[in-house]
């Protein structure tokens, strides 16, 4: 059979024929001859609106965690201190003197981190990052663009890319990152070509001079991403969920970030997911980390307390759980209604001698497996 490498799901190129080497052995699986995974399970799962912590490949690990007793694996993502060198040391600026962020609006944008990644490459992405996306249904696009995407699939956090020379800048020739409501009838092009009409109540990054991304939906095409760019600024947010579905809606635009902050993500992940981000960046694409983060969070909730009654805890659950196994100290006040809730659903699925019954109680439903 003669097929093009696009026919078979590899590239994006139709231009000529996949030839093989002389010595492919005949007869052997083509995704192996490939050094693709061919045991890879991919597991389709429907996630009910009170669990928008199992959007992400981390959430589904953490509550396998609890129900199986093994421990959490984390990838290891450097701090913010060692994930690049002292600019002292080696002649670099700060992250803080590269770009700046004005919230005009922290309700509807209570936390903001932004990095700079300088002299990156943009090209294809290496097989093993194509081959994750694609097997989750995305398309590739760029090494760049395709780092956010894998950090939301892996955590939950949806981020986003700009160009950094793209941005506007200030009075003082920073670039600098506005969060702000749109001005009454706003035109905005989106990325995907579609021009858009705004209202105030729609939420907007901007620069001084224009908007480049419709807050936690989608970026825009006057900061994108492209063959030419060299420095990239990393956005990672919080949004508020409600402001987020509304502006999805009016504009009829669903994307897998406005899915997840509509349903709420945890705030606490947001320098987290930078610096995954940043970390993968620097692997697949090049180019040198600047020192810090620009973390604009002018009020991070306080850590709230949990006060339970063992007995009536176990009387809720039919179960006999000891008072170590059923404590929880604090959660963040953005997160606790979700916290109680897997607190609920795990003690359910240690305890239930049914495991389908309570995945379907803990908000989790297996559609289908395939195997790849």
């Amino acid at each position: 059979m003669l097929c093009s490498p696009k026919e078979l799901g590899l590239a994006e190129d139709a231009a000529g024929l996949m030839i093989l080497r002389a010595d492919a052995p005949v007869g052997q699986p083509l995704a192996e001859y490939l050094g693709r995974r061919g045991g890879e399970v991919v597991l389709d799962l429907e996630i009910t609106p009170n669990r928008p912590d199992l959007n992400s490949v981390l959430g589904i690990a953490r509550e396998i965690s609890a129900v199986t007793g093994n421990p959490l694996r984390l990838p290891a993502v450097p701090d913010s201190a060692s994930a690049a060198p002292a600019p002292e040391a080696e002649g670099e600026r700060c992250v803080e003197d590269l770009v700046a962020v004005r919230l005009e609006d922290a309700t509807l944008c209570p936390r903001y981190t932004a990095r700079v990644v300088s002299g990156v490459k943009v090209g294809p992405s290496p097989a093993w990052l194509r081959q994750a996306l694609e097997e989750v249904g995305q398309r590739s696009i760029n090494n760049v663009v395709d780092v956010t995407n894998y950090v939301m699939l892996e955590c939950g956090q949806p981020l986003h890319a700009f160009d950094y020379h793209l941005i506007g800048r200030d009075a003082g020739g920073r670039p600098t990152i506005v969060v702000r409501r749109a001005v009454p009838g706003e035109i905005f092009v989106t990325l995907d070509g579609r021009t858009h009409q705004l209202s105030p109540e729609m939420l907007l990054i901007a620069d001084p001079e224009k908007g480049i991304a419709l807050a936690g939906v989608m970026g825009g095409q006057n900061s994108e991403i492209h063959e030419r760019t060299v420095d990239v600024l990393i956005e990672s947010a919080w949004f508020q969920p409600a402001n987020i579905r509304r502006t999805s809606k009016a504009l009829g635009l669903r994307t897998d970030a406005s899915y997840r902050f509509e349903r709420g993500v945890d705030p606490g992940l947001t320098d987290w997911a930078s610096r995954r981000c940043a970390q993968l960046l620097l692997e697949t694409a090049g180019g040198r980390l600047a020192a810090g983060v620009v973390d604009a969070f002018p009020a991070p909730p306080p850590p709230h307390q949990i006060t339970l009654r063992h007995r009536k805890v176990n009387e809720l659950l039919g179960t006999a759980l000891p008072p170590r196994r059923s404590s929880i100290t604090w959660v963040s006040s953005v997160s606790r209604s979700s916290a109680a809730n897997r607190l609920r659903s795990k003690a359910r699925r240690r305890w239930s001698g049914n495991r389908s019954r309570s995945a379907s109680r803990a908000g989790v439903r297996t559609s289908s497996a395939r195997r790849i």
